[in-house]
């Protein structure tokens, strides 16, 4: 037909098929990365008033995450095929995973814009190389399906996300809310 095989597996050099334990891994990547950007919602003020700042000021923790991810993603997005698929995930979650326990030891509000931006990074060299490698992985006929588990992280980080970052930060402090998502 069009030269696409539906049945075939990967070609030689690429990984294996995906098993269910790794889509949900993906998935959870996926929702880490979205709590990450949302958990600092319901915290703001709080941050704001660690740091002796005005809420403008602690809004960069915000931005910064945001334009990090921006900016390395289309990066990652070009470069990303001369690194083995699985070691940028790991590294990048590894990353995130630091980032995100800087954020939470924070000493200042500079300290933590900069933590957010290796967030925002690391997040963004995440993302591209996990919807690569999910098609790398997946027949043709099956991508979408899968494609789909894998965006369903950000549905469960946009309605689990905030509440539950929120109600960490309410009973133990903002710091907890960044080791939790960290974890």
């Amino acid at each position: 037909m069009n030269g696409i095989s539906t049945t075939t597996r990967p070609a030689l050099g690429t990984p294996a098929p995906l098993q269910p334990w790794a889509l949900l891994g993906l998935t959870l990547g996926v929702t880490a990365i979205g709590v990450e950007g949302l958990v600092i919602s319901p915290v703001l003020g709080d941050l704001a008033h660690s740091f002796d700042a005005s809420p403008a000021q602690a809004g960069w923790a915000v931005s910064a995450y945001g334009l990090a991810l921006a900016g390395a993603a289309p990066i990652v997005g070009l470069w990303g095929d001369r690194v083995p698929r699985l070691a940028l995930l790991r590294g990048a979650l590894g990353l995130f995973v630091l980032a995100g326990l800087l954020c939470a030891l924070a000493n200042s509000l500079v300290t933590l814009v900069a933590a957010r931006a290796l967030c925002g990074a690391a997040a963004g060299a995440f993302l591209p190389a996990c919807y690569a490698y999910v098609g790398d992985c997946t027949a043709f006929a099956d991508r979408a399906r899968a494609m789909g588990r894998v965006m369903a992280g950000w549905s469960l980080a946009l309605t689990l996300g905030i509440p539950i970052g929120g109600l960490i930060a309410e009973l133990w402090g903002w710091r907890l809310a960044f080791v939790a998502v960290a974890l």
